[in-house]
């Protein structure tokens, strides 16, 4: 760990609001549901990825199945957001894995594999009461999901980077919870931070 102290920069000493370009028009504090959070609060470097390689194969893969009727548009819309989904989650497990030992809990996968089914369930909800997932309620039910699912993603993302999690946590309090979702190049600084 010592090693990598030397060949990063401070990062402490870096104004990261001025030298890296914020990804998130909107917060992702404030969406109100799942497909709020990853549709318009978190960034879209990698969208149009994940519906080219996941959401439209998979889609057609339907059609197929379904020929010469049409399947119902809402069992396309699920497919199609599984299959973008199903890409992510192929994309971020071989990314850790490059980083470390593969998780054969796969639960990174089991991550992103949940939001597709906390999209399908919110537009169940949709279909049942007429109203989208939102307000107050909306942002319970969304974080509610996301924590459940992501605290064992990263964990798993912490042991493959051998992070030591305590000396992180304490950087982080000494950074500052606004300072630190600011930008998503903090991680550097929290991981190789000097006590």
């Amino acid at each position: 760990m010592g090693e990598h102290r030397r060949l990063l920069p401070d990062f402490s000493r870096v104004d990261l609001e001025q030298t890296c370009p914020f990804l998130f028009a909107n917060s992702p504090l404030e969406a109100s549901s799942i497909s709020a959070f990853w549709g318009r609060h978190w960034h879209t470097v990698l969208q149009a990825l994940f519906v080219e390689a996941g959401a439209i194969p998979l889609s057609a893969l339907v059609r197929a199945a379904f020929a010469p009727r049409r399947p119902p548009p809402k069992l396309l819309r699920l497919t199609g957001i599984f299959g973008a989904f199903a890409v992510s989650a192929i994309m971020h497990e071989l990314g850790i894995w490059c980083a470390g030992p593969f998780d054969r809990r796969l639960r990174t996968s089991v991550f992103f594999l949940s939001q597709a089914l906390a999209m399908g369930l919110e537009n169940g909800f949709k279909s049942l009461s007429g109203r989208r997932v939102g307000g107050p309620l909306g942002r319970v039910w969304a974080f509610a999901w996301l924590i459940f699912f992501g605290a064992p993603m990263i964990a798993a993302w912490m042991e493959s980077l051998a992070i030591d999690k305590h000396s992180m946590f304490e950087a982080a309090e000494r950074l500052g919870f606004w300072r630190m979702l600011a930008t998503p190049l903090v991680l550097p600084s929290l991981i190789f931070s000097r006590n």
